[in-house]
Parts: C-alpha cells; structure tokens; sequence
C-alpha cells in the first residue's frame, strides 16, 4: 500500500473517513506487529510464559489482533442482519433479542461491532466476562458498570432479579432505552460514571446500593478507570456475597495492581485465560500483551 502524504490523508478523511481509518489501521498495525516481534527477538525469556507464547504465535500467523486466541477469526465470516426501528437505532438478533446499537451507525459499522462482541465473550477469549462461578443467579441484582451496548446485562436478564446500568455516554442511551423496554420493570438506566466521588457527572456504587440487601454481581470496563470505580464501592466490596469480574488491560499494570487491591479487600482473584494485545493503548510497552480480566470472589 502506498504511504499518503499528511495532506492527502486529510483530504481522504473529509471525503471518504472509512477508508482513510482503514488506511491508517493498515499502518499503525504493520508497524506495530514489526515492533513487537522485534522485541520478541530481543528478549525472548520476557515471552516465555506459554500463554504469552501462544499470543506470539497468533499474531505471527494472523497479523496484529486485540485478541489473539486461536479460532477468534472465525467470527469475521458470520452473516449478520442489521434492522432499523421507526427511529432509525439500528438493531441485531442476539439471541431471539433485540440489541440496539447508537443511531447514526451504518450497517457495515454495526456488523464491525457486533462481530466485535462475540469475538470477545467467546468462552476462549481473555476478555470474556462469563466464568465458572460468576453466572448470574435468580435473585441476583446485576452492576453493568461501562455498560455500552449492553451486551452482557442482556445475556442475562431473564435471570437477574435486578439489573442497573452505568453508562456516562449519552450517545448509547437511546440504544440501551430499546434494548430493554420489554424487561423495563427491572432495569434501571444511570446515565452517569461510577467513580469514587458524588457530583453532577459521577455516582459512587456505595451510595446506589446502599439499602440493596440481594447478593451483587458487578462486571466492570471502564477503560481505565476501574480503581476509581473500586474506591467508591467500599461497602458494596465489604459484603460476602458481592463477585467481580474486571477489565485490567486498559493501562499497563492495572492486572496486579486490580488483583491486588481486590486480595487486600479478602478476595480470591483469578484470571482469565490468555492475554490481549491492547495496540490503542497510549502506554503500551514490553511485553506489550496484557492480562484481560480478573474474576473475583470471597
């Protein structure tokens, strides 16, 4: 592929942004994978841990993924139907579901982001938030903490006795509005972050919570702000019955400094399987690969 001048790639944005994000990916992705399995030559004991190894191998035959597990390719060649509504929010069948994306996505970027989801929570993936142990259960009350689309919440509420969703984003409200009208008598939308402070644009979970006595299951990805969201969930992390599942790819070192945070608070903390190659990351650094979730529960 030839390399555009700056002018020109302005140029190609205006006009036609899809190609020109696809021409940037291009780039920023060759060059990434040349820079890591430079750094695999180099210092190879940092790669050793099978897992680690296997990630190499992966990008090695694949090219530069997020994730790298085998078999994650597949999901490129799933057919997928995108419907609009009377409003024009774009929806898929999940499930026999309606899962409701932001309005104003096309059809191909709905397809992109849909394949995106269940590459993710395939059972192999390292950013997967089901695991044993951490199903939600009849009388559960469900913390979707960076809700987004919601695709998780509605995995499972059929079986949650209530489900709140923390989504700051005003673009996925709409979305989140239709996704669960048929289930609106038990799920609960905040439109605002969950961090460890009160003000016009944050929320603590401690204080949602407080008068909550059914046993909590929290799934959390906030893109980096998961030890904010912690600080401000003392009580809610205090109860025996609360389980965690969190996201610590988002900044370099987030999965021991999460795994440990969640040990000195009494929590058995384990791992998912695998590793992500988290290229949009402004920190990444060797090894470059990072851990995707903790699961937690005392």
């Amino acid at each position: 592929m030839k390399i555009l001048s700056l002018a020109t790639q302005k140029r190609l944005s205006g006009r036609f942004p899809f190609i020109a994000t696809v021409y940037r990916r291009y780039f920023f992705h060759r060059g990434a994978r040349k820079r890591i399995l430079g750094d695999v030559k180099q210092n190879p004991a940092l790669y050793a841990e099978p897992e680690l190894a296997d990630a190499v191998r992966y990008i090695s035959r694949h090219g530069i993924s997020v994730l790298s597990y085998e078999g994650c390719e597949r999901y490129d060649r799933i057919k997928i139907a995108v419907h609009r509504d009377e409003d024009g929010f774009p929806w898929v069948d999940h499930g026999g579901r309606r899962l409701y994306f932001r309005r104003g996505s096309d059809e191909e970027m709905v397809k992109m982001a849909y394949r995106g989801l269940l590459e993710e929570q395939d059972p192999a993936s390292p950013h997967c938030y089901l695991a044993p142990g951490f199903e939600a259960g009849e009388g559960d009350v469900l913390l979707d903490i960076g809700a987004a689309e919601g695709i998780w919440a509605l995995d499972n509420v059929e079986k949650a006795r209530h489900i709140v969703l923390f989504e700051a984003k005003e673009e996925w409200i709409g979305a989140l509005e239709r996704t669960f009208a048929p289930w609106r008598d038990k799920v609960t939308i905040i439109d605002k972050f969950a961090s460890d402070a009160e003000d016009a644009q944050s929320v603590t979970l401690d204080d949602v919570m407080r008068r909550e006595k059914a046993p909590l299951l929290l799934k959390m990805d906030v893109e980096g702000a998961e030890a904010r969201v912690l600080d401000g969930a003392r009580e809610v992390l205090s109860r025996s019955d609360t389980r965690a599942v969190i996201c610590t790819y988002h900044r370099h070192g987030d999965h021991a400094a999460l795994s440990e945070k969640m040990r000195s608070l009494g929590y058995r903390v384990t791992t998912s399987h695998g590793y992500m190659l988290f290229v949009f990351a402004h920190d990444l650094q060797p090894p470059f690969f990072r851990r995707g979730m903790i699961y937690c529960r005392i």
